[in-house]
């Protein structure tokens, strides 16, 4: 499967409705972003300004289905967008359905509050603990791995082709 397509096709069907879902960025990380040889999913992380996409993060990082989040956020964003309209029939739907897309969602005040960014932290921590990571430096969080690594989404290129730390600095 040519996981990176679908993280593009993923970056074109919502990139037209990012001022509707208040989006800033839609960045891809993890394997896919770093080149790895047969990825098993994919990770984009949405970097938003959207209250509705920041208390569906808990959603999004718990166990259930991708599908069952997708339905979820589809009803939370009923009024902006109809998500799975958009989605129907396409590689990411159908990567959604093999339990295979994994979607984060960053508020983009983790750049000015402290605050925020200290509960972001906390709770990557929860759930990914300290784990050794091949990619991550040595002494490196969660965030300042996935944003080295991370690629923005480029709509001129319709690729993501824009390294995350370009525009980002999770360190301040």
């Amino acid at each position: 499967m040519e996981y990176l397509k679908i993280a593009e096709e993923f970056g074109e069907k919502i990139w037209p409705h990012r001022n509707k879902l208040k989006i800033e960025d839609i960045m891809l990380f993890g394997s896919v972003a770093y080149g790895k040889e047969n990825p098993t999913d994919l990770d984009i992380l949405v970097l938003h300004y959207n209250k509705k996409l920041e208390s569906f993060q808990d959603i999004a990082d718990s166990k259930i289905d991708d599908s069952e989040k997708l339905i979820k956020l589809s009803k939370s964003l009923s009024g902006e967008i109809n998500l799975l309209q958009l989605l129907k029939g396409s590689l990411t739907e159908n990567l959604i359905a093999r339990n295979k897309f994994n979607t984060r969602y960053m508020d983009i005040s983790f750049f000015t509050n402290q605050e925020y960014k200290e509960k972001w932290k906390e709770k990557d921590l929860k759930i990914y603990g300290h784990k050794k990571s091949k990619v991550r430096l040595e002494g490196e969080t969660f965030e300042e791995c996935i944003f080295r690594q991370g690629l923005l989404w480029n709509c001129f290129t319709q690729k993501y082709d824009i390294p995350a730390l370009q525009k980002y600095n999770p360190k301040n």
